[in-house]
């Protein structure tokens, strides 16, 4: 689905325990990567709201599918999510240092 809020479009799919992502096309960014849509590969910065692989499945699409386009994509990811979760980069076969990892604090 698109559409535009206050001169701000957007791009979003949504499917309940399926697939999540939210693309903000005017900031070159996303909330949740879902299954990585085709459009989604475009974005640079990806924010991860939380765990479920429905939210961020796709990451490791993502990072590969970037891995040869600069500038490299940065992932926005909580704390507790990395504590339990393998990089993106290290599960992708990206180069180490390819793919930035942000953590938030608190």
């Amino acid at each position: 689905m698109k559409i535009n809020l206050s001169n701000i479009d957007f791009e979003a799919i949504s499917v309940g325990g399926v697939e999540t992502c939210i693309e903000i096309l005017n900031w070159d960014l996303c909330f949740d990567i879902g299954r990585c849509p085709v459009s989604a590969v475009n974005r640079r910065r990806v924010f991860v709201t939380h765990g479920h692989m429905d939210h961020m499945s796709g990451i490791v699409y993502h990072a590969a599918s970037r891995d040869s386009s600069p500038p490299k994509p940065v992932y926005y990811v909580p704390e507790q999510v990395l504590v339990s979760a393998p990089t993106p980069a290290g599960s992708a076969g990206v180069e180490p240092g390819s793919v930035s990892l942000n953590v938030p604090s608190p």
